[in-house]
């Protein structure tokens, strides 16, 4: 029979495991907010999860108590996953948002740097080359001076700038 010590030990690891289980599933909630709710690829993530989380775990209790399964080892994981989800889940969620919208912001930014790069040559010669690619061009400034700027023809003009 362990001692008390090695079983406040494998509490410890079972509450630490309970609380990294907590984090893995908001990790999915995220994941699973900007994949969709439903379909195979949420079945996908569920089995995704389940397939981190069960030799963490086994991991877990072969360190803590060689494996064995008493009562305290479902008690510490319960305990874990409650405290977490009482305490830190709210945090933890806010800062995983923030980080998930900042990177999709930026591939969106990126992509959007990708096509201007891809379309502004192909756009600049068929304003060039084709009729009236010369009426593209427009004078814009003050009174003192004024200059010519190109105008995006595939972008419409902003609506408060009409008059």
């Amino acid at each position: 029979m362990p001692s008390l010590i090695e079983q406040l030990h494998a509490f410890a690891v079972t509450l630490l495991g309970g609380v990294a289980m907590g984090v893995l599933f908001d990790v999915l909630r995220v994941v699973r907010g900007f994949a969709g709710r439903r379909g195979p690829l949420a079945w996908a993530l569920d089995l995704l999860y389940w397939i981190v989380v069960t030799p963490l775990m086994a991991g877990l209790l072969l360190e803590a108590n060689r494996g064995e399964l008493r009562l305290y080892v479902f008690v510490g994981i319960a305990a874990g996953l409650g405290l977490y989800f009482a305490f830190l889940s709210a945090p933890v969620l806010g800062a995983l948002l923030a980080v998930s919208r900042g990177v999709s912001a930026l591939l969106a930014w990126a992509a959007h740097l990708g096509m201007i790069a891809l379309t502004l040559p192909a756009m600049l010669l068929r304003s060039a080359s084709w009729p009236g690619g010369a009426g593209r061009w427009r004078r814009v400034g003050r009174e003192g001076g004024t200059r010519l700027a190109w105008r995006f023809p595939w972008r419409a003009g902003l609506a408060w700038r009409r008059r």
